[in-house]
């Protein structure tokens, strides 16, 4: 595996070279300073051949010194500091690449790779539209564009450009995965479950299928496949929070409460900041007549994402339930603004907060 991503990261860096040569050739007759860059720029790439990447940084960064302006050299930087594990340098160096030469296809796919990996989704989103929507050949990158925007809770447009893909005859698998998530996370739970059952007979290690199943069927109530599933899940990837969470919903619809509060403390420990572990635990919190705590999490959420409609929900159902109308007002109809299925609950608790506003 390391093998294949430092050979095709060295393919990349040649084909850099190649083009920056041409560069150079065609600007050395304007200014002759461009020569001692392309020489530290090649000693650079010889340093990453031979795996010595602090030195081969400090040859790029010379480079750099001495030409600012040649994109191509921030991006064969980004690529150092990827060998290096440095993912946020990497971007750091990528962002400045396209500072210098806007339209770079290969720093928007560098990118769009590292925004997913440190969790940047609308960062993710916006280098991804780029590439879709400026390059030809770029129709199986809409798959990735889709899940970014799973990913930055917007599965509407998710669905949209997987649409999209299949119209211009794109044809993966993947897209039953993608289709399967954004219908969970709809609450369309037949089609969630029939998407994901499609890709998963056919892949039967991946995790995110057997994870959304879990999920799926622990909100229908079909427990014992709902468990079967999040176990496999947690085999594949036992560090992910989320599966603690789901195996606290588990437990709390069979009446196991201090079960629960562990499986969420856990999931807690892995991740304190993930915005569905923290919606979950906030409602058992509010099941438990805690609403001191639940407003906390909701808080919690909101903070890593402003985009956590379902935490204005809650908000604002503590707030109804408080006596806070102006306060219970707002929260629900930004939460009624921003989802796309019905709330029957939601929508009389506002109809009556209006009728008293008025």
């Amino acid at each position: 595996m390391y093998l294949k991503q430092f050979l095709s990261i060295l393919i990349v860096l040649f084909l850099i070279l190649v083009f920056s040569c041409g560069s150079v050739k065609q600007a050395k007759d304007n200014d002759i300073q461009d020569l001692p860059a392309l020489i530290y720029y090649k000693r650079a790439l010889n340093f990453v051949e031979s795996l010595q990447y602090e030195k081969a940084l400090s040859q790029i960064d010379t480079a750099i010194i001495l030409q600012p302006g040649y994109a191509q050299f921030y991006y064969a930087r980004g690529q150092i500091f990827e060998l290096m594990k440095k993912n946020k340098s990497a971007i750091k160096s990528y962002e400045s690449a396209l500072i210098i030469k806007s339209f770079f296809p290969e720093a928007w796919r560098s990118l769009s790779y590292l925004y997913m990996n440190e969790k940047q989704y609308n960062q993710a989103v916006q280098v991804l539209t780029s590439l879709v929507e400026s390059i030809p050949d770029s129709l199986n990158y809409e798959i990735m564009l889709a899940e970014a925007y799973l990913f930055d809770n917007r599965p509407v447009l998710a669905l949209e450009r997987i649409k999209f893909y299949e119209k211009k005859g794109g044809t993966s698998a993947e897209t039953y995965r993608v289709k399967g998530i954004a219908y969970y996370l709809l609450k369309n739970f037949s089609e969630a479950i029939q998407n994901l059952q499609l890709y998963i007979q056919d892949n039967p290690r991946s995790f995110s299928a057997a994870k959304y199943l879990g999920f799926t069927y622990i909100e229908i109530d079909e427990l014992e496949k709902g468990i079967s599933y999040l176990n496999q899940a947690l085999n594949l990837k036992p560090d992910d929070p989320t599966i603690y969470a789901y195996r606290a919903k588990y437990f709390i619809k069979l009446g196991k409460y201090d079960t629960a509060l562990d499986q969420f403390n856990l999931a807690l420990d892995f991740d304190n900041q993930n915005v569905s572990i923290l919606i979950e635990f906030a409602k058992f919190q509010l099941s438990q007549a805690d609403t001191s705590a639940a407003e906390k999490l909701l808080n919690r959420a909101i903070i890593s994402n402003s985009n956590c409609w379902e935490c204005f929900k809650y908000l604002g159902i503590i707030a109804d339930e408080q006596g806070r109308d102006y306060d219970a007002l707002m929260y629900m109809q930004k939460y009624l603004t921003n989802i796309h299925h019905r709330d029957p609950d939601v929508e009389q608790r506002l109809i009556k907060l209006r009728k008293i506003a008025n």
